[in-house]
């Protein structure tokens, strides 16, 4: 996950106050000028929701990447992120590349606030249509579960 500060012809963007949870209302940028912060975090497979907290310090423009294993050419992946605003509502994050071009991620922004935020992610990985699937199961270490 990476914090960004972004630029949108030129200028850069000020972090609103007003929620914002559908991302096809999310900010336009057209360049990004920094990164403020990045983490790297690990997840286990569990039964269990994992939550993103954000600290009333942590607004703004983010990035969210997975990287994914890239064991054999028969196994080729790619990931998606919803942002879980509710029960019922469900919102696919947009690539960060629909931006700027050759940059990496989801592009998630949260507005300005003085209290921490929750928010719940999922993560999708699928194979991409098409891919070659000669096995099934578990192999050995070189090659992931299925």
């Amino acid at each position: 996950m990476q914090n960004i500060n972004v630029l949108y012809q030129n200028a850069q963007l000020p972090i609103g106050l007003v929620p914002i949870n559908d991302p096809k209302y999310f900010p336009i940028f057209d360049r990004i000028l920094s990164i403020n912060n990045s983490v790297n975090m690990f997840y286990l497979n569990v039964a269990d929701s994992y939550k993103y907290r954000f600290g009333r310090n942590m607004s703004g423009y983010f990035s969210f990447s997975v990287i994914l294993p890239e064991l054999d050419s028969n196994y080729t992946y790619v990931y998606d992120i919803y942002y879980e605003y509710s029960a019922t509502e469900r919102y696919l994050l947009t690539d960060v590349s629909e931006y700027v071009a050759n940059a990496k991620g989801k592009y998630y922004y949260i507005h300005g606030g003085t209290r921490n935020r929750t928010r719940e992610f999922t993560i999708v990985i699928r194979k991409v249509e098409g891919s070659q699937n000669p096995r099934y199961g578990l192999h050995d270490s070189y090659y992931t579960w299925q």
